[in-house]
């Protein structure tokens, strides 16, 4: 492994309502593994909806400016992705949704040389 970063999203979903935060991150090319989950919940008391959140990628670019759907693998689609490798990636994005609650999601980039 050459390095590693980390950040984190917040939503907050006031009484019994939902909130979705999109993110999106750019940066120069690199291979690498990237993993999101949730890191903590505090849900809001009031109200008789239960609470949930969750998180999950979206797509990435590459450096020859190629989107990838993370959610598409070959002909059968696959929602909530919580990791996904790349090589080249310049971007990436995805959702952080909450309902009735706050919540923090933490993402991690472990950058290799090459990843398959």
């Amino acid at each position: 492994m050459d390095s590693q970063w980390s950040t984190e999203v917040a939503a907050w979903a006031e009484g019994n309502g939902s909130y979705v935060q999109s993110f999106h991150f750019t940066f120069p090319a690199e291979s690498a593994i990237v993993q999101i989950g949730l890191s903590s919940r505090a849900d809001n008391d009031t109200g008789a909806v239960t609470p949930f959140a969750f998180a999950y990628f979206t797509e990435y670019s590459t450096a020859d400016g190629v989107s990838h759907d993370v959610a598409t693998d070959g002909d059968q689609p696959t929602y909530f992705v919580s990791s996904f490798v790349a090589n080249n990636m310049t971007e990436f994005s995805g959702y952080l949704g909450v309902r009735r609650c706050l919540a923090v999601a933490f993402i991690n980039v472990f950058v290799w040389p090459s990843v398959a």
